[in-house]
């Protein structure tokens, strides 16, 4: 939490039941720390010894009150932990704000407010950027930290805004396979540096196991020293679940946040071009990236830059001695289109494009003089059983990469991928600098 300038650990009345001296000396390791109430005896706050936060959740305020404690910390945070999203959870928390400064006879700059939700919907999510618009109006500082599966990625967004990024600690009582802070693998990367402008983003379904934002990490260090100058990275890159059929809302919710550019994996390469906000200059037939034409435009500019990561592959085995020439193509998802496209520019035949679901078969051995395979393909099955001969391999993975034929040049996706971060980055790097909305 000092390392990297969280307001502190939380420690919670459900986790703790008492704070000795022992105990805080080893739980906080002299770190600030925060003591949250979580159950309608106040009395716990007593022990919290030199906490610089009380955490009192909204429902405990009266019993609270009762207290009448006759020394405080520097703030008091009066928090809400809903299961949903609720219109009035401002209103309720700003009453209970005004309350507690009334009764406690100090000035209502020591009291901030903490709105923690369970959202488990688009719908959800677009409720509470609404409420997050009347917090943000409040002369109160707010912390604002949507909860539910798959919404880490609201929480580098809301950082710098935020009153109280602390390190949640006693976890391992209720998880115990997984003791450390409930999304801090997602939080962290973004709190290891300065505070970006705006951000980038992957959607699709799933998102968790991509390695996209190691592609664009690794780009944006490479962007860092411009002109013999350091130049601090605008941009951080987050992983974002959209599953079909939810693209066109998520794009209505995304434009509100300061995101730029947006990565776009499986399922939606395809459903992208039908939204109508969408605008698709090339007409293709699947894109992989989009940009925020303007800040204050609600359209995104579509295009595919795998095209670009197939181009770079072709140039390395141009100088392998391999090829233009016979290729074929195993695979028929959204990346196979622009393999294809770089594949017909370069002059290479394409003998064969096959279906990855059907898999090889028999009489694909029958193939002759190839030069190329290209395996776009997902990770089922064994892509090289029943292959025929040929001269270089190109695997469009960076995990669950399989055994090549023997004797061949093999090439995994790690060039196709860092050429394709680098096409998109310069894409969005053509929006507008306008500032987005925060």
């Amino acid at each position: 939490a000092r390392r990297l300038g969280m307001a502190g650990v939380e420690l919670r009345s459900d986790v703790f039941e008492t704070l000795s001296d022992k105990e805080l000396a080893r739980a906080t390791r002299g770190s600030r720390y925060i003591a949250s109430l979580r159950h309608n005896d106040p009395r716990w706050l007593e022990q919290s010894g030199r906490a610089s936060i009380w955490d009192i959740d909204v429902e405990f305020i009266d019993d609270f009150l009762n207290l009448s404690p006759t020394k405080l910390p520097e703030t008091i945070l009066i928090s809400s932990h809903p299961e949903t999203v609720h219109n009035d959870a401002f209103d309720k928390l700003d009453e209970a704000a005004r309350r507690c400064a009334e009764h406690l006879g100090i000035p209502d700059e020591k009291i901030a407010l903490k709105y923690a939700p369970l959202v488990s919907s688009w719908d959800e999510l677009e409720g509470f950027l609404n409420l997050a618009d009347r917090f943000r109006k409040s002369p109160r500082q707010e912390t604002l930290l949507p909860r539910g599966s798959g919404l880490a990625w609201m929480r580098p967004i809301l950082a710098h805004r935020n009153r109280t990024n602390y390190l949640p600690i006693g976890l391992r009582s209720r998880n115990p396979d997984h003791p450390s802070a409930m999304d801090f693998q997602d939080f962290l990367p973004h709190l290891a540096g300065s505070y970006p402008r705006n951000f980038d983003a992957l959607i699709g379904d799933p998102v968790s196991a991509s390695q996209g934002d190691i592609w664009h990490r690794r780009a944006a260090l490479s962007e860092i020293i411009i002109n013999d100058k350091i130049d601090v990275p605008r941009t951080s890159y987050l992983k974002i679940p959209v599953s079909r059929g939810q693209l066109d809302q998520a794009l209505t919710i995304l434009n509100r946040l300061p995101i730029r550019g947006i990565s776009i994996t499986s399922p939606l390469k395809r459903e992208a071009i039908e939204i109508h906000r969408v605008e698709n200059p090339k007409h293709l037939h699947a894109v992989n990236t989009l940009r925020r034409i303007d800040a204050d435009d609600s359209r995104w500019q579509a295009t595919d830059t795998d095209e670009a990561g197939m181009d770079a592959s072709l140039e390395y085995f141009k100088s392998q001695s391999i090829g233009p020439g016979r290729a074929v193509v195993f695979g028929r998802g959204g990346a196979s289109f622009a393999v294809l496209r770089a594949l017909k520019a370069r002059g290479w035949t394409i003998v064969a494009h096959l279906s990855g679901r059907n898999g090889w078969q028999r009489e694909h051995l029958d193939i002759s003089d190839i030069d190329l395979i290209i395996n776009a393909s997902g990770t089922r099955g064994e892509p090289n059983s029943n292959t025929p001969p040929c001269r270089a391999w190109l695997d469009l993975h960076y995990n669950h990469v399989s055994e090549p034929p023997t004797d061949v040049i093999h090439l995994q996706g790690d060039l196709f991928f860092d050429a394709q971060a680098r096409a998109q980055r310069f894409f969005w790097s053509r929006t507008s600098n306008s500032e987005y909305p925060q």
